[in-house]
């Protein structure tokens, strides 16, 4: 039977963001054109999965299936935590079992996704069980990513000195959480699916949407790239919460049809693993770039292929 894989290749595409992102594609040979795209463009992969997993979250609610959708994501969390564990379980000393406990709650590495996607439905279902209104609830959502955008530029652009609260704001899990990253975009996707955005929002005006916002996210990173302070890295831009529904939009409008579901579990297996092939890589090499990017997303390929087939076997592995 056919499916419309649109958004399968949606994920696929993001998935390969982040591999990018991860591994600093470009950045041995153009600099600029590496942190416009890796600390620019890129950036939107992370909060368009969440507006997914918003959208089809909606779905769940109306099935009175939400426990099984949460459960879902909690074990392939606790799994992948314990795949991943080797880089971060350490009780050899007191700061060591301090950390793990610290990544226990916030996952390690990619997998904070897995505990932003769990948190924001919880809290998002909950209040929508409160009786809270959906016009409340997105302004939540607006009020929530503006705060983490505060924290992040005042942390990163160190617009408190140097005291405690600098130091608290340049915490990465203070504002890239399940409360102020990952829920507004949740929000966004939820509502996409409920009032059926996309059947009433002509094409063009979304075409416009995507092009207007991609150049202020190029734009902004640009800014950045300029003015922020060495090294510091920005995980939210302003004018995400634009063009990622608008991004989203666009390829759920899009009717490409085929008799395959594979490029989804790809898309998920890729982004699970490949942390997995870099960290092998950077401990041999200490490389990073385009040749680093394209070798670890061929590896996490091979290796996805491996693991789909597993997963027929022992569910919750993907």
């Amino acid at each position: 039977m056919q499916r419309n894989i649109s958004l399968d290749m949606l994920k696929l595409l993001l998935a390969l963001m982040v591999v990018a992102i991860h591994t600093k594609f470009l950045s041995e040979t153009n600099a600029i054109l590496s942190h416009l795209l890796v600390d620019g463009l890129f950036r939107l992969a992370v909060p368009v999965f969440f507006v997914i997993n918003g959208y089809f979250f909606c779905m769940s609610v109306e099935k009175n299936d939400v426990f099984r959708w949460v459960k879902r994501i909690v074990i392939l969390y606790v799994v992948w935590m314990l795949v991943y564990s080797v880089f971060w379980v350490d009780l050899t000393s007191f700061s060591g079992v301090k950390r793990s406990l610290f990544m226990v709650f916030f996952g390690y590495y990619h997998l904070w996704y897995l505990v932003g996607v769990a948190g924001a439905a919880v809290l998002f279902f909950s209040l929508h069980k409160l009786g809270v209104s959906d016009f409340l609830l997105i302004l939540l959502s607006v009020l929530l990513f503006i705060t983490g955008i505060a924290i992040q530029y005042s942390g990163n652009y160190h617009l408190f000195g140097s005291g405690l609260l600098d130091e608290l704001f340049n915490v990465i899990q203070i504002y890239r959480n399940f409360l102020f990253f990952s829920f507004p975009f949740f929000c966004l996707g939820f509502f996409i699916n409920k009032y059926d955005v996309g059947s009433e929002v002509p094409l063009g005006l979304i075409f416009l949407a995507v092009f207007v916002g991609c150049v202020c996210l190029i734009v902004e990173s640009y800014v950045n790239y300029l003015y922020a302070p060495s090294g510091e890295v920005f995980d939210l831009y302003l004018s995400i919460f634009v063009v990622c529904p608008a991004v989203f939009l666009l390829f759920l409008k899009g009717e490409f049809r085929a008799d395959v579901s594979v490029l989804s579990v790809y898309s998920s297996s890729i982004y699970l693993v490949h942390p997995f092939v870099f960290i092998v890589i950077w401990e041999c090499f200490s490389e990073v770039g385009s040749v680093v990017s394209i070798s670890v997303l061929v590896l996490s390929v091979l290796i996805s292929f491996f693991l789909i087939k597993l997963d027929k076997v022992i569910k919750f592995v993907l």
